[in-house]
């Protein structure tokens, strides 16, 4: 049968039908680049903003700790609580940092994790605890410190 359209009306046609599919991509693509984009500077301004506070909750908590290890066979469950709202509050400042920043802050907060499942913890074991938040305080600090120069 044949065409009311002449041949090359009906090659116009599948160009730009090819151009505008092409175009459809590239802008699917450039969506998902801005989308990431954006998601990477929110998470820099929601840390720029909130990191600090938190760097400042968690070196309480640490304080805390370190009173209840002072006392520690009367403070010892409330040393387990007290770990286990630090890990949370860990947790929040993670979400906030860069996947490098991050790393061993993760790492720390796993250990505790598995370390707080115990029911019976030694003194020492509560003193490693300790110093594994306060490492991961020193190096909020820091980053911290390094927002201010980006």
């Amino acid at each position: 049968m044949q065409s009311v359209f002449p041949q090359w009306a009906q090659d116009v046609n599948t160009a730009v039908s090819f151009v505008g599919s092409l175009l459809t991509a590239a802008g699917f693509a450039l969506t998902i680049y801005v989308t990431y984009q954006i998601r990477q500077i929110r998470r820099h301004y929601l840390a720029r903003g909130r990191l600090p506070d938190v760097v400042k909750e968690l070196e309480t908590m640490g304080s805390i700790l370190n009173t209840q290890l002072v006392n520690w066979p009367t403070q010892e469950h409330a040393f387990h609580g007290q770990v286990q709202l630090t890990v949370q509050l860990m947790k929040t400042a993670i979400k906030m940092l860069k996947r490098a920043d991050g790393v061993e802050a993760r790492e720390i907060a796993r250990k505790l994790v598995r370390k707080k499942s115990n029911t019976t913890t030694s003194r020492d074991d509560a003193w490693k605890m300790y110093f594994d938040v306060q490492t991961v305080v020193m190096a909020l600090s820091q980053v911290v410190k390094n927002m201010d120069w980006e």
